[in-house]
């Protein structure tokens, strides 16, 4: 925790998009705390946490969506026996109940 507020005390604005990138939610907690003892602006810690959380997942929306979904199949889950087996469950969920399949993905990642 002292390292990550000597981070964002050192480099401000230019650490907080590449960890927002890679660990949005802990780094909005944190944030959120350093905005509370006035370490940081609230607006651009915003708009960098929004960008830091929307540019990944839109990049892998285009990636799912145009990047051949036989090749990445292939190449990523191929070896995975979870996803192989019931990856015909799981395009069905999405399918057939997108707004649950959605909302209960995101609900377990925060678990």
């Amino acid at each position: 925790m002292d390292q990550f507020i000597a981070l964002i005390d050192h480099y401000k604005y230019l650490a907080l998009f590449p960890l927002a990138v890679f660990e949005g939610p802990l780094v909005s907690l944190l944030v959120g705390f350093l905005i509370y003892l006035g370490k940081l602006n609230f607006i651009l810690s915003y708009f960098i946490l929004l960008l830091g959380d929307l540019i990944p997942d839109t990049a892998y929306y285009y990636l799912g969506r145009y990047g051949g979904r036989k090749k990445l199949f292939d190449k990523y889950f191929k070896g995975t026996g979870f996803i192989a087996q019931n990856f015909s469950l799981i395009e069905r969920l999405w399918r057939d109940h997108p707004r649950k399949t959605m909302f209960l993905s995101k609900l377990a990642y925060g678990l």
